[in-house]
């Protein structure tokens, strides 16, 4: 949350080429605004996680540990990239150490691998998923009104809500359907080595159910942040909610 603050109180104030104030440029926008909206929902992220672990009578140590290893390795990743964009965007003087950014993405960077690899992470969440009882009864994605979708001129958080979830159950059918694909040949043992043999050779479909996970859960903790604020505060959030998902959509599609 420094990071982009600075950042963007930089931008909001420092001109470039005549009046015209740098974060006026959609460019500048497109680098600064996204890492802020992922901020705020990882931040939510672990709000919950917080409440979950430790408000709560009887917490769920199956969640407990999903939510935690997915925020981990989502938070880390996404700071990394983040303070990177933050540091570049003030220019010259994201360079200072009176910035605080660099120092900051310096110390910082030691996260992604320190308490368990992020990809290794990720696995964790993938494999929950995979080994919930639910995901065995999926038998294909939902259904989805695409020409309502296509038809509205805007979007609402539910319906970005809903096709993050789509796309995190589209990767848990398909990776799920590879591995017992490959294990329906073999009986036993060799069965339960073939049904691995298919998740590390999906591996890269592994680590995005994780993010996809994560960024499923972080939009529906924004939503009811949303909700739950006081009305200015909540139309806030609820823009970037918004844009936290509208940024993670166009993300996976461009892969």
């Amino acid at each position: 949350m420094i990071g982009t603050t600075i950042a963007i109180r930089y931008s909001v104030q420092r001109p470039q080429f005549g009046d015209k104030l740098i974060m006026d440029y959609l460019s500048h926008q497109r680098r600064l605004l996204p890492g802020l909206a992922v901020t705020y929902a990882m931040q939510l992220g672990m709000k919950r996680l917080k409440v979950a672990a430790f408000d709560t009578p009887k917490p769920d140590g199956k969640f407990v540990h999903v939510l935690s290893a997915g925020l981990k390795a989502a938070a880390t990743w996404s700071r990394v990239e983040i303070l990177q964009n933050c540091r570049e965007c003030c220019g010259g003087m994201g360079f200072l150490a009176a910035n605080k950014i660099g120092p900051m993405k310096t110390d910082m960077d030691v996260d992604v691998t320190f308490e368990g690899d992020n990809t290794v992470m990720m696995q964790q969440v993938a494999r929950a998923l995979l080994d919930d009882r639910a995901t065995s009864r999926l038998n294909s994605v939902g259904p989805f009104d695409r020409v309502a979708l296509a038809a509205s001129s805007f979007i609402t958080n539910q319906q970005l809500h809903k096709l993050l979830a789509l796309h995190e159950q589209h990767l848990v059918v398909t990776i799920r359907d590879a591995m017992q694909s490959a294990a329906s040949g073999a009986s036993g043992r060799n069965a339960a080595a073939a049904a691995q043999a298919a998740f590390d050779d999906n591996l890269d479909l592994v680590v995005e159910l994780g993010w996809a996970h994560v960024e499923k859960l972080c939009m529906g903790y924004m939503i009811d942040e949303a909700r739950a604020a006081p009305a200015g505060a909540g139309a806030g959030i609820g823009a970037l909610a918004q844009l936290f998902a509208a940024t993670r959509i166009e993300k996976r599609a461009a892969r």
